[in-house]
């Protein structure tokens, strides 16, 4: 069981600019802020057998439960800008940051450990629920052209940087007990 607790606040100023360009504006920020508690029942490995020469089965005996926990805060900007240099010809610039939550499969608590092991030991899998979301910085840039009533042109360029991302990694964690023959 994986629970999510998240609280946010929005705030955002938006204004038009009644200048030799007109200019529109929107400025905001996100606070937000998210605990996470995992807990999950795993069985509880009690042996390694040999039943043969490559076979290692694991023996288990009953269920245990397990939690972990993690949490985060992030501070989220955005700004948004647009300019009509003319009746027809419209810039814009925005700039912002977002998260994206890890998966689920990435935060489960509890550790599940193969049926069969082999000379080298089994395999486990576990998740962290202490995992930060990936962040991402976003640009974008376009211009506008309105060459009549029903038609557009535009160019866009964007760019985005991500930090945070979450991967995959092998280690090796002897577990108490247990012993490959």
């Amino acid at each position: 069981r994986t629970e999510e607790k998240s609280k946010s606040a929005y705030i955002q100023a938006v204004t038009e600019w009644d200048t030799a360009i007109p200019m529109h504006t929107g400025i905001g920020v996100r606070f937000e802020k998210t605990d996470v508690l995992s807990t999950a029942l795993s069985q509880t490995p009690t042996e390694i057998r040999w039943v043969s020469q490559n076979e290692f089965p694991v023996t288990f005996n009953g269920k245990a439960f397990t939690s972990q926990s993690g949490s985060y805060t992030n501070v989220l900007p955005s700004v948004d800008w647009d300019a009509d240099l003319r009746k027809d010809f419209k810039v814009r610039a925005s700039y912002g940051e977002t998260i994206g939550r890890p998966r689920y499969d990435q935060i489960q608590g509890g550790t599940t450990i193969g049926a069969t092991a082999n000379v080298n030991g089994d395999s486990a899998s576990t998740g962290n629920p202490a995992l930060k979301p990936v962040k991402s910085r976003n640009l974008d840039l376009s211009a506008e052209w309105y060459y009549n009533d029903k038609s557009v042109v535009s160019l866009g360029l964007f760019g985005k940087k991500l930090s945070n991302y979450a991967g995959q990694s092998v280690t090796d964690v002897p577990q108490p007990g247990l012993h490959t023959p």
